[in-house]
């Protein structure tokens, strides 16, 4: 036997708990002691998923940059030059994002130091930082100082910092900003070699 049971709207004292008891007699049944069976289900509030959106940003702080007609700007930096680096992590929906991991995969040969927020290993060239919670409608920020080689090759060189961010509850379609990327440019001229000739 098979029926449905709806509850009632007026149900406020959640959750609320509806037992229900079932069983069967016969006159010629002589074993009773499994005629009977019980079980209890309970009145709960729609559960609606706390879905969030988180993103982040950053930007690089260098000595020197060149902004162009169009507004695009290049940052440059030296041989062995320290350069800054500002990561905003932001979640923007009215609900908590649950287990935030945030990582940052540095240009090669950067070391990075000077952090506001020590990452899990500041050693690494991936660097991790986890946060339990982000509040609603608040943002966290994360700053380091990146150093460059001593020596570059001549030429242009690009460093790349890309930093991709995530939350347990964040659905797959509310990802696409959760990557930001920044390059710096360093330029080494070629070498000039001052050659002397001396007659003897």
């Amino acid at each position: 036997i098979t029926f449905d049971a709806t509850a009632a709207n007026s149900v406020t004292d959640l959750p609320f708990p509806v037992p229900s008891l079932a069983g069967v007699y016969s006159e010629k049944d002589t074993t009773v002691d499994n005629n009977f069976d019980s079980t209890k289900v309970f009145i709960a509030e729609n559960f609606v998923p706390k879905l969030v959106d988180i993103s982040v940003a950053q930007f690089a702080v260098t000595d020197s940059m060149i902004a162009d007609l169009a507004g695009d700007t290049t940052k440059y930096v030296d041989e062995g030059e320290t350069y800054q680096i500002n990561i905003t992590l932001t979640n923007n929906s009215l609900f908590e994002a649950q287990n935030v991991t945030m990582n940052d995969t540095l240009p090669a040969n950067v070391v990075a130091s000077g952090f506001n927020i020590s990452p899990q290993d500041p050693n690494a060239a991936i660097l991790i930082w986890s946060l339990p919670t982000l509040a609603a409608q608040s943002s966290q920020t994360f700053q380091f100082l990146a150093t460059v080689p001593a020596v570059l090759p001549v030429g242009t060189t690009l460093f790349e910092n890309s930093v991709f961010a995530s939350a347990d509850n964040e659905p797959p379609d509310s990802t696409l900003n959760n990557t930001a990327m920044e390059t710096v440019t360093s330029v080494v001229p070629p070498k000039i070699v001052d050659l002397g000739l001396t007659q003897v």
